[in-house]
């Protein structure tokens, strides 16, 4: 998520000014669906989602958002995945950026997972953001070799094969990338 009214940089803010995430694709009314469609799986983990309260919402938006949450509640019954932290804040105490994964949690083989949640493609840049993310998460002491996933929910109440990301090195590389965002920032340099 984004930092919006703090000092620090977010993980997507980061990676959006050094150009790795182009801010094109990203329609305002996808952003109001992202943002309606994670507020909903959120209230469904928690066991308080009124699904009737999603009608105004998909009125308001003109946009579907209940199939996008069937995915999500699909995907968790048939991998048997069980969110234990939702949406917590986080930041990097030595590199002082922020951000918000979506889940933590844990699948019945006894995998720790890192998970993003995406309503569109679920593309190579989500790598860099999951490593930022359990950079930061590991240096609080928070987690530590977690399994980093990225999975779209669709409009039609499924899901797309989850996508996992493996490579050690992309924490790593979004601290280097976070470095260049603030040398650019620092000297006039835009994206």
């Amino acid at each position: 998520g984004d930092s919006e009214g703090c000092l620090m940089e977010s993980v997507t803010e980061i990676l959006r000014g050094v150009g790795i995430v182009n801010p094109e694709w990203y329609t305002v009314v996808s952003r109001l669906r992202g943002r309606a469609v994670h507020r909903a799986c959120h209230l469904l983990d928690v066991g308080d989602l009124d699904w009737q309260s999603l009608k105004p919402i998909e009125e308001a938006l003109s946009e579907p958002i209940t199939g996008y949450v069937k995915g999500w509640a699909r995907f968790k019954r048939e991998t048997g995945f069980v969110p234990t932290v939702i949406e917590r804040p986080v930041y990097h105490p030595a590199y002082l950026y922020a951000g918000t994964p979506d889940r933590l949690g844990e699948i019945p083989d006894g995998r720790r997972v890192l998970l993003d949640i995406k309503t569109g493609p679920v593309e190579d840049w989500v790598a860099l953001q999951l490593g930022g993310y359990l950079e930061a998460l590991t240096a609080n002491g928070l987690a530590g070799g977690h399994k980093r996933m990225g999975v779209q929910l669709r409009p039609d109440g499924d899901f797309a094969p989850p996508r996992f990301f493996d490579d050690a090195n992309d924490g790593p590389i979004f601290l280097n990338t976070m470095a260049e965002f603030r040398w650019r920032r620092n000297h006039g340099y835009a994206a």
